[in-house]
């Protein structure tokens, strides 16, 4: 139990600084702008009571407008995101129950459930992200293109980063047995 909170109070740090100081300046294009700091709140254990994993989102997004100076648009789309997590995944989930021992990853739900939930919580955090961001219906074609493409970014990083995770997290308890 320590460990799971030691190893998300660490993986909530380094999300942070990678995307204030590496994801925040890297654009594909115009229209591409990853948010890895996601995968924090998606990967957040299901046992996790509503009220904490909407408060971890609040102030994940207080950091990201702190520093990306973005008055407020990252807490609201987090908070959203985190408001509906249990609808999201309760959607998602046809022959598992939902344990207390079972985390949102792909060891434990298997990969295609993984991607679509990382794609349908990607996708409706940005959906609010940029439509704040923009406050204007004016350019709505330019937007869904923006939530569009930085979805399918932001989705496949944080699959790839996941993926690095589970592997070290299987390789350090392997070597924990062996010892």
């Amino acid at each position: 139990m320590i460990s799971k909170i030691l190893k998300n109070i660490l993986l909530f740090f380094v999300l942070i600084f990678l995307q204030v100081f590496v994801f925040n300046h890297f654009y594909l294009s115009s229209f591409i702008t990853p948010y890895i700091y996601l995968l924090f709140i998606i990967q957040l254990p299901f046992e996790t009571p509503k009220w904490l994993l909407i408060t971890l989102a609040f102030l994940t997004g207080l950091l990201l407008d702190i520093f990306s100076n973005s008055m407020g648009v990252h807490i609201i789309a987090t908070v959203i995101v985190a408001y509906f997590r249990k609808n999201i995944y309760g959607l998602l989930f046809t022959t598992k129950d939902i344990d207390e021992n079972v985390s949102p990853s792909i060891r434990d739900m298997g990969s295609t459930w993984f991607i679509y939930y990382t794609i349908f919580m990607v996708s409706i955090h940005h959906f609010f992200l940029f439509i704040l961001e923009a406050f204007t219906f004016a350019h709505f074609s330019l937007i869904i293109v923006n939530i569009i493409l930085s979805s399918i970014a932001t989705s496949g990083l944080i699959i790839i980063i996941h993926i690095l995770i589970e592997r070290t997290t299987t390789k350090n308890t392997k070597i924990a047995k062996k010892i």
